[in-house]
């Protein structure tokens, strides 16, 4: 993936993340269901580059990641090539319905981008 595109993607879509990283789960559930499409493909291009390691979690995140028993899942999804096209591709429906199965994490998946110190 292309690092410049890829940044202005997240910066285009920056209120959204910034919402899924304050708000409550229910709220974050709601949010995803209203979200555009461009808003979910970000989405899902994000989660992938945590799964790879290009954007690093604090311990403490990671840890909490571990607890809540859904890295497997995130893996599943987001960690190959192969499978992270294939969620990409999915229909909007399906699409919902995986990211909705995160909504727990938003806060911990997003605390180093909005926490750089």
């Amino acid at each position: 993936m292309d690092i410049h595109y890829l940044k202005s993607e997240f910066l285009n879509v920056k209120s959204f993340f910034y919402y899924l990283y304050s708000h409550s789960p229910r709220q974050n559930s709601t949010r995803i269901f209203n979200a555009s499409d461009r808003e979910l493909n970000v989405l899902i291009k994000f989660l992938h580059l945590v799964c790879k390691g290009v954007i690093t979690l604090k311990q403490h995140n990671f840890d909490a990641l571990l607890k809540s028993k859904r890295m497997n899942l995130l893996r599943n999804n987001f960690e190959e090539k192969k499978s992270f096209l294939k969620t990409l591709n999915l229909e909007r429906e399906k699409k919902v319905l995986v990211l909705k199965k995160f909504v727990v994490l938003y806060p911990n998946l997003f605390y180093t981008t909005f926490n750089l110190v």
